[in-house]
């Protein structure tokens, strides 16, 4: 796997949280928020947003973050179905 590339597949997006879970694991906290960084331009927006809401639902996070994205992507992620708020910052 390129580590210089984003990589926003469904498997790379679960081992990321396996990871952050297994770190966190012997406290009683689980992250509040998971962030795609430099999102993957391969998966489409509607897909990584699906496959992250799907983890927020079983209760691994409670917010997802999209970072370096244009707003049209911000725009299909928020169409995506997806139940949560949109908040854009500059």
């Amino acid at each position: 796997m390129d580590r210089a590339r984003p990589n926003d597949s469904p498997e790379k997006v679960k081992h990321s949280i396996d990871a952050i879970i297994a770190a966190l694991r012997g406290t009683k906290h689980l992250p509040d928020l998971f962030e795609s960084v430099h999102v993957d331009s391969k998966i489409p927006i509607e897909e990584a947003v699906r496959t992250l809401s799907g983890y927020a639902k079983d209760g691994l996070f409670d917010h997802i973050g999209l970072s370096e994205c244009r707003a049209e992507m911000l725009r299909q992620a928020h169409a995506s179905g997806s139940s949560y708020e949109l908040l854009a910052f500059n």
